[in-house]
């Protein structure tokens, strides 16, 4: 009877440790790059031509010699979704963002408008 209750004891206390583990690790994946905006890696200016329309399209192929390649990979991912999805261009001008700038913050900085077709 003793020797159940300390494989029983000894299952619970590895399940604790195990999900506290994972707990931490999901906490830690999840601020890695909060935590870098507080080291940026560099500013890029990106400037958006005004004889063209600078769709999704320019983004995901560095047109221009545009720095959107710099941007985080999923960052960039979500931002090229973003434009395809809601039909949209960058407004001409010049913008700098952070390269560790999250996707929501970049969408606050770009000014966007609707494709023209």
């Amino acid at each position: 009877m003793k020797l159940a209750k300390k494989i029983t004891l000894s299952i619970v206390i590895t399940i604790v440790i195990s999900f506290i583990c994972l707990l931490i690790l999901k906490y830690y994946s999840y601020n890695v790059k909060e935590r870098l905006t507080v080291f940026p890696l560099k500013t890029i200016s990106l400037q958006i031509p005004e004889y063209e329309d600078f769709d999704y399209l320019k983004v995901a192929k560095n047109m221009y010699g545009n720095d959107f390649y710099m941007l985080f990979g999923k960052e960039r991912s979500k931002l090229i979704e973003y434009m395809k999805k809601n039909n949209l261009v960058i407004k001409p001008g010049t913008y700098d963002i952070q390269e560790s700038d999250r996707f929501e913050k970049v969408i606050k900085i770009l000014k966007f408008e609707k494709k023209k077709d």
